[in-house]
């Protein structure tokens, strides 16, 4: 199994500037990390998230930043609280229900052209693409069906910022969504149960 090292250096391969660089990570996260649950929920191992080939917004962040920054690139994380909404269609209703409201949402922000901008890699493309086809998630509406998840040096927004309630800032790390969200016992017993079930109905809304 490649490490990050590998990664960035296959991945930006035959890339002349940053932004070049930039699309190629962006890409290579948003697909070859499939959006799903894994037990390890707050991972922040880049290393880890490269190896599961899976993972939810914090997880892909992680990985992208430290792509990004072995690349020369700098990036940092963003965050963003939304509502519940943002993943509906997506988990079981055990989970929907025990969302708060609104929750935390993290996505990276890289430097390009000397200003930042949003790259939000949690949809995988296919699943982008069926969201669209089935009218779920955030396709449901119609004003937020021309949503693109292609890359754009002038930032890339992903579905659960159309449901942003408030901006929340940005860090090096992911210590705030570790203050707001400590792992109580009860959620090391409930998650791999709930979140196969969430893999369960993504899986489906993908595949179909």
């Amino acid at each position: 199994m490649e490490n990050i090292t590998e990664a960035v250096e296959k991945t930006i391969k035959g890339a002349n500037n940053d932004e070049e660089k930039a699309k190629s990570i962006f890409h290579f996260v948003r697909d070859t990390i499939l959006f799903g649950f894994i037990n390890s929920y707050y991972l922040a191992d880049a290393e880890e998230v490269l190896k599961k080939r899976c993972g939810v917004c914090m997880n892909k962040t992680v990985l992208l930043v430290a792509m990004a920054n072995k690349a020369g690139i700098p990036a940092r994380f963003h965050y963003s609280w939304v509502t519940p909404e943002c993943l509906m269609d997506l988990i079981h209703p055990i989970h929907y229900k025990k969302l708060p409201d609104p929750f935390l949402h993290v996505f990276a922000d890289v430097k390009l052209y000397d200003r930042w901008v949003p790259m939000d890699t949690i949809f995988d493309n296919r699943l982008h693409k069926a969201l669209l086809k089935k009218k779920l998630n955030f396709a449901r509406y119609p004003e937020n069906r021309s949503l693109s998840n292609e890359f754009s040096s002038s930032g890339v927004i992903g579905g659960p910022m159309l449901f942003e309630v408030e901006d929340g800032g940005y860090s090096n790390d992911l210590s705030r969504l570790y203050e707001t969200y400590p792992v109580k016992l009860s959620h090391r017993i409930l998650k791999p149960f709930v979140f196969r079930l969430n893999n369960r109905i993504i899986r489906k809304v993908r595949e179909a």
